[in-house]
């Protein structure tokens, strides 16, 4: 600071621009944009599978339980639980199914499960597992729909991302 005489002060420092978004921020932005994509594809790929309602369909997808995404790093258990507390979210909106809710699901959290037979114990159609891979710089997000009835996989999707894209 510098006074001047009869007008007051002036700041003298150099002065420096911050990015408008800290980089804590651009990453949060860009793992949430992945996530609502992976939403839109499951809701999507549910929609699509469903029967119309003129057709008598077996196999009709009318409750689904979207178990807890596994990981491979601790770092990024927070992605894998957002992911599941998303999917719950999104396809708890599409009418007509039944979706377990997170307190429900999450109890398989950390154990190996068979889809199957989780499904079964749930009461429900469809399952939908999903990891995320964490090497570097790249995350790698995968999710599959699978029939509780046979164990055959109805849908599924693998979905790419470096740090860079995330930050």
């Amino acid at each position: 600071m510098e006074t001047l005489a009869r007008r007051g002060y002036r700041f003298v420092a150099p002065v420096t621009w911050e990015s408008q978004i800290p980089p804590r921020q651009k990453k949060r932005l860009w793992i949430s944009i992945a996530i609502a994509a992976v939403a839109i594809a499951i809701v999507a790929a549910l929609l699509l599978t469903r029967p119309r309602p003129t057709l008598a369909a077996p196999n009709t997808i009318d409750a689904v339980a979207v178990l807890p995404f596994t990981n491979d790093d601790p770092q990024t258990q927070h992605l894998s639980d957002g992911l599941t507390e998303i999917l719950i979210d999104t396809l708890s909106r599409v009418p007509d199914l039944r979706v377990m809710a997170r307190t429900t699901v999450f109890g398989y959290k950390g154990k190996p499960v068979d889809a199957k037979e989780a499904g079964r114990a749930l009461n429900v159609n469809a399952v939908i597992v999903g990891n995320v891979r964490h090497r570097g710089n790249d995350y790698a997000i995968h999710v599959e729909l699978i029939d509780v009835k046979d164990g055959t996989q109805l849908w599924g999707e693998h979905f790419d991302a470096t740090a860079g894209t995330l930050s």
